[in-house]
């Protein structure tokens, strides 16, 4: 039996619509932004980090990318612990596994006092 037989997924508009949103149920760690203003803060962010570093090679447009895209994505997890949300919450939509790698990762991140643009 193949797996298409077994259901080959959502056929409605609204089952699609829905399942298309599986990609952003781990919030920080999704593939795309959640909401407009987290995809524009990332642009502004990779603006001002090319201005800053003057990436010339592809590997260092990579770098660039992630960085702004790093930032971003911890800046929200901040967001969320400045709203109270409890840190297991956080865990989830960031992909941690353990409560002493979220809190470290994000104290560190914290500390060094960075901005996205």
């Amino acid at each position: 039996m193949t797996r298409k037989s077994k259901g080959g997924g959502p056929k409605t508009d609204n089952g699609k619509a829905i399942s298309s949103r599986n990609l952003i149920t781990h919030g920080l760690t999704a593939k795309r932004w959640i909401n407009d203003d987290e995809q524009d803060l990332f642009n502004a962010t990779v603006e001002a980090l090319a201005k800053d570093f003057d990436p010339r090679t592809s590997i260092e447009k990579i770098l660039i990318s992630k960085l702004a895209e790093c930032s971003v994505r911890v800046g929200a997890a901040l967001d969320l612990l400045d709203k109270n949300i409890p840190l297991e919450k956080i865990m989830l939509r960031g992909g941690w596994k353990s409560e002493t790698s979220a809190m470290r990762y994000l104290q560190s991140w914290n500390d060094q006092n960075w901005t996205a643009v």
